[in-house]
């Protein structure tokens, strides 16, 4: 695939939200292993339910081809994270969002609302607050391959 050449950033929009960052770890990991990406880095936003702050998405789009952001498994964190993927790719940096799928509708919602309907999302079997590690690495190699080609299609 086309990423095979590219660094990336995984954008950890939930901060301190629960299993966010262990299951955007092992998409990275295998962004990595799977699809040849060179380099994967994480980045934290201070609040999960709010937009990033501007200075952290201007650093990430001097800094790296994509990101891969989530995980929409609220209302707020949803309408926060589709936030941030319009304005990172405002900042041409195409980026990914994933939301659980009980909140795939809402990011297609917020997606609209943010003048941006043609978006679309990884989709994670809900919850991820409450699993174990095994299993986050199990829904991160479900989503893998969806991950790669939204990527993919973002570069066009």
């Amino acid at each position: 695939m086309a990423l095979s050449t590219r660094s990336g950033s995984r954008n950890i929009s939930s901060g301190p939200k629960g299993n966010a960052g262990p299951l955007l770890t092992h998409v990275g990991n295998l962004l990595r292993d799977r699809y040849g990406v060179k380099e994967v880095s994480i980045h934290r936003k201070l609040v999960y339910s709010r937009p990033a702050d501007p200075e952290l998405l201007d650093l990430l789009a001097k800094n790296y081809d994509f990101v891969v952001t989530g995980v929409g498994a609220c209302g707020s964190c949803t309408s926060a994270c589709v936030r941030d993927v319009v304005d990172l790719e405002a900042r041409g940096i195409p980026t990914v969002a994933i939301h659980t799928e009980v909140f795939m509708n809402s990011g297609a919602a917020h997606a609209l609302a943010f003048g941006r309907g043609d978006l679309e999302f990884a989709s994670v079997r809900h919850p991820i607050a409450a699993i174990q590690d095994a299993e986050l690495r199990e829904r991160a190699e479900e989503i893998i391959d969806s991950v790669a080609r939204l990527l993919t299609a973002a570069e066009r």
